[in-house]
């Protein structure tokens, strides 16, 4: 059977390889056969990866290339792979409140959502460049809320 390592930038990977979004890499796949492999897969999610069928993978890394990566060898002795945990590291992306319409003294409660990796340490709510107000986000807290108990036309 034969012996299959994966490596990134010349170093072999043994669980878990971390990029960072948006850059373009390549990954190998080392195998040792005799006899020689008669073909190679690579493998996303357990899920074939079309038109990669060389011992080198190229990637401009998204959000989507997270999860397990496989590379699978097959020779006439057998079949090997060897797999790895790719985490993607990626900026802050928000989404907030859409446009509210309330009356003038009502309480406003403004959501923002934020997804990123790593997570975020700190959320900071401005308003007209002026910082209201800045709250840590904890492990696992994807949303901060600012509210404001009475609004008026200035908070608009």
């Amino acid at each position: 059977k034969p012996i299959v390592n994966i490596f990134w930038k010349t170093k072999q990977v043994q669980r878990t390889l971390t990029v960072i979004e948006n850059t373009y890499d390549i990954i190998q796949c080392s195998i040792i056969a005799n006899p020689s492999q008669n073909s190679i897969e690579w493998l996303r999610n357990d899920q074939l990866i079309n038109g990669q069928n060389q011992d080198q993978l190229y990637s401009n890394f998204t959000q989507s290339d997270e999860g397990k990566l496989t590379c699978r060898v097959r020779n006439t002795a057998g079949i090997s792979e060897a797999s790895v945990n790719v985490i993607v590291l990626y900026k802050p992306k928000l989404s907030l409140t859409p446009k509210i319409i309330l009356n003038q003294g009502e309480r406003l409660n403004l959501k923002c959502s934020i997804n990123a990796n790593p997570s975020c340490h700190s959320i900071r709510w401005f308003h007209f460049d002026q910082e209201l107000i800045s709250l840590p986000c904890s492990t696992n807290q994807n949303f901060s809320e600012y509210t404001i108990p009475s609004a008026y036309r200035l908070h608009s």
